[in-house]
């Protein structure tokens, strides 16, 4: 039974999910035409900062 099991530590989740938005944002970007980019760097920047939450989740709605 203890061959089965790993005998590594699992991935920092939060590593995991970092490389996963950094792959779909990279694909995301290499792609995008202009209209995309124009709504995704704004929303970037406000992901990027706490001054708007409330601005950020109707933009999210939108």
């Amino acid at each position: 039974m203890a061959d089965l099991l790993s005998q590594e530590d699992p991935p920092d989740p939060v590593e995991v999910i970092r490389r996963q938005a950094l792959t779909l944002a990279t694909e995301l970007i290499s792609t995008a035409d202009r209209e995309t980019l124009q709504v995704l760097v704004p929303l970037l920047a406000r992901l990027g900062t706490d001054d708007h939450p409330a601005e950020l989740l109707l933009v999210l709605h939108e």
